[in-house]
């Protein structure tokens, strides 16, 4: 089953998705599901919801909270009121949602880039928020490099959290450009989904970032777990992009083949 976990609408401010357009794109990319998360409004979840046709729509919502960070509530049912981040966390909770970390090192509204580029976060502070988080956005489309390199090694320390991947389509046509596909599972049921999304096994599928858009797709995919990279293309990545999807891979082999060996060296239970 593949969703797309992040994607917005024209009732976000800045952004001209047609909400009817960006389902028929949803579809073309072979997408199951996507979840609505427009920035501080649910407004589009219920017109999504009619305009749906064999296509799932999770309603969410996009928290911009009070020192500027982004965080993603979904499986909603109303719009959250709170702004400070910890209680937008209880809100989201309190209405039986999921709470997601989108765009993790992105400029300004990234959790873990305001809290280590800018300090806006005790480390009490990040304990009590990432005790509370239930999945983290590991693969966004456009992310710069060296976000997807910092995201990578941050999630070496957190290797329990879920892992999400969405969008956030600034174009209709870029939805489905990054999504989490789960592997072997089906439903129709947003319950079921809500805890598969918790517990399955899942590829993550973004395209790497490319300024110019232009040449062949460029696919990254981090696999369930032990995170195992690879892309492909008829075109050269570009050379910073390259650097950092290598960086990703050697420390991931490493670590999967650490786990290997310590596995093997277990002695089994008498």
């Amino acid at each position: 089953m593949k969703i797309d976990l992040h994607t917005i609408t024209d009732h976000t401010h800045n952004c001209r998705n047609d909400i009817d357009r960006l389902i028929d794109h949803a579809k073309d990319a072979g997408l199951d599901a996507i979840a609505i998360a427009d920035t501080d409004t649910m407004s589009a979840c219920g017109l999504a919801l009619n305009a749906a046709e064999n296509m799932m729509i999770i309603p969410g919502m996009k928290i911009n909270t009070d020192l500027g960070t982004h965080l993603i509530g979904l499986f909603l049912n109303d719009e959250i009121v709170a702004r400070d981040i910890f209680e937008v966390i209880d809100e989201i909770h309190a209405q039986g949602g999921l709470v997601v970390v989108p765009y993790p090192y992105r400029p300004r509204v990234g959790l873990l880039y305001n809290r280590y580029k800018k300090q806006m976060y005790t480390g009490e502070d990040m304990t009590r928020i990432m005790s509370r988080v239930d999945l983290i956005e590991a693969c966004t489309y456009g992310a710069q490099p060296d976000e997807i390199a910092a995201t990578e090694q941050y999630l070496q320390s957190v290797p329990d959290i879920p892992l999400a991947a969405g969008s956030n389509p600034q174009k209709e046509s870029h939805i489905g450009k990054a999504y989490v596909e789960l592997e072997d599972f089906a439903t129709d049921s947003l319950q079921t989904l809500k805890k598969a999304l918790l517990t399955a096994p899942r590829t993550l599928r973004f395209e790497a970032y490319s300024a110019d858009e232009a040449g062949q797709t460029r696919t990254v995919a981090f696999k369930s777990r032990r995170r195992k990279l690879f892309w492909r293309s008829k075109t050269p990545i570009n050379l910073p992009l390259m650097k950092s999807l290598r960086t990703v891979w050697r420390n991931t082999i490493g670590r999967i083949n650490a786990d290997d060996r310590d596995r093997k060296n277990v002695t089994p239970a008498q």
